[in-house]
């Protein structure tokens, strides 16, 4: 393998190939900075000492094991973990406790052993491999153990805007809140830049000063190993920086940067950002330029960099971009300054109650000696219409026209069904009710109705 073009270091065989990936691998741990950080307080924050694990808890973490899931050094498989739960799990209950109150971890379950998985590019670059740490699934009990008593505390002190390892979230709702948020300017016509920001090895590199400060309140120490295996050959490597994703991230991302942005918006996922602003303005785009420096530099404090090759610009805009809508209570419509307030003359809500009158008696002149049942549904939407013209004259002037342009077309339409040649070329079935002439008929079923009204009158008046 070679680890550079300069240089041009070749390795043949396992043991070579092993210790190549070990220097590699120390050359990206780098040394904790000299400079002591500012001990934060820490008071309110659980401590080790007070929490203690049942063994109902330890059992249903060892069940929930992966048995698949790949062994450490200790070559423990999950398999037999779960198989023999029931009889290790007093013993390692009180083995975790015991750990737990005098702040000590055995130093074999901080070993682990670092595989070379690749990435990217030709194989024979050490540089093209990833560092994978397989710990000791025992010591991923424990840490489970503790991981549920304190996560909802720790949940409370991570950026809003993070969706890695957080509970309810994903890049799925990241992806989904970043794309609303576009789509909202886009639909005013706005321009946004989005800027994609990948950390270097942020895991490899991550300043553990920083961390066991936090971790040293829990008095336990830091005595972390690793170990380079190529096929059977182990290397091993102290390593000065660096901690595992899953284990500590929560703790790590309470470190980052997001909270240096305060006039973009930020969406995060682990160590994937994403900063992005709406741009009306050459002094808009300065206010991103800024917040990407105080990002940066925030990174550059806790031993971060920014991985500028994976770093990408992207700008979302309409090439024309579209009016944007109408504001309802400036711009108005026909005779309403402002559509968001009622209907001042009333003449929206009186056609509304007019067209919906015309429709129910257009169905009511289809018979001309409807029965009981009819008359009464008939008469109780006739009063349906009537009460909706006082509900519309206290809506929005838009909803009234909403209503009253959606009841003309209905009208329109049961109209033009009345002509048997619009029926017949819309390829209607004809109806045994249905007329030749329905106009005609309507008019006759009018006149009739009237007839028989003016008879009721005159009978009235004769009684008296």
């Amino acid at each position: 393998m070679k680890e550079n073009d300069n240089e041009r270091l070749h390795a043949d065989n396992n043991t070579d190939i092993a210790n190549m990936f070990n220097e590699y691998f120390a050359s990206i741990f780098t040394s904790d900075s000299d400079s002591n950080s500012e001990r934060q307080d820490h008071s309110q924050v659980i401590t080790i000492d007070n929490i203690a694990l049942s063994e109902e808890e330890v059992m249903a973490v060892i069940m929930n094991l992966d048995s698949n899931k790949a062994q450490g050094p200790d070559n423990i498989p999950a398999r037999l973990l779960k198989e023999t739960a029931m009889q290790i799990t007093p013993s390692l209950c009180a083995l975790f406790n015991k750990s737990l109150r005098v702040g000590v971890l055995p130093s074999v379950w901080k070993l682990a052993n670092v595989v070379p998985v690749h990435k990217h590019g030709e194989k024979t670059y050490v540089e093209n491999y990833r560092p994978i740490s397989l710990l000791s699934l025992i010591s991923k009990v424990l840490e489970r153990c503790i991981f549920n008593n304190i996560k909802y505390h720790v949940y409370e002190h991570i950026n809003p805007c993070q969706n890695g390892f957080m509970p309810g979230k994903s890049c799925i709702t990241q992806l989904i809140e970043v794309l609303e948020q576009i789509g909202r300017e886009l639909d005013r016509g706005r321009q946004i830049d989005v800027l994609y920001l990948d950390m270097s090895k942020a895991f490899d590199r991550r300043e553990r000063s920083r961390l066991v400060q936090f971790l040293s309140d829990q008095s336990i120490p830091a005595n972390n190993r690793s170990r380079s295996n190529v096929e059977t050959t182990p290397g091993n490597i102290r390593s000065a920086t660096g901690v595992h994703p899953r284990s500590v991230v929560v703790l790590a991302v309470r470190e980052s940067s997001p909270n240096a942005v305060t006039n973009s918006n930020i969406a995060t996922f682990v160590d994937d950002t994403k900063i992005f602003k709406t741009i009306n303005s050459i002094s808009d785009a300065a206010v991103l330029q800024c917040d990407l420096s105080k990002f940066e530099k925030g990174s550059t404090n806790v031993n971060l960099e920014l991985n500028a090759s994976k770093c990408k610009v992207l700008r979302v805009t309409h090439k024309n971009p579209f009016p944007p809508h109408p504001d309802m209570s400036k711009e108005g419509a026909l005779w309403f300054p402002d559509l968001t307030l009622p209907d001042y003359t009333g003449m929206l809500p009186v056609f509304l109650g007019v067209a919906n009158l015309a429709n129910i008696e257009l169905h009511a002149l289809k018979r001309k000696d409807p029965a009981l049942k009819q008359r009464t549904f008939t008469m109780f939407f006739r009063l349906l219409s009537l009460c909706m013209i006082v509900v519309a004259l206290k809506m929005p002037a838009a909803m009234s026209l909403y209503w009253s342009v959606s009841a003309s077309f209905g009208l329109l339409q049961n109209i033009s069904l009345k002509f048997p040649r619009v029926r017949r070329i819309l390829g209607i079935p004809k109806t045994p009710s249905e007329s030749a002439m329905p106009f005609k008929d309507m008019a006759s079923v009018i006149a009739g109705r009237a007839a028989k009204f003016l008879e009721v009158q005159k009978d009235h008046m004769r009684k008296k």
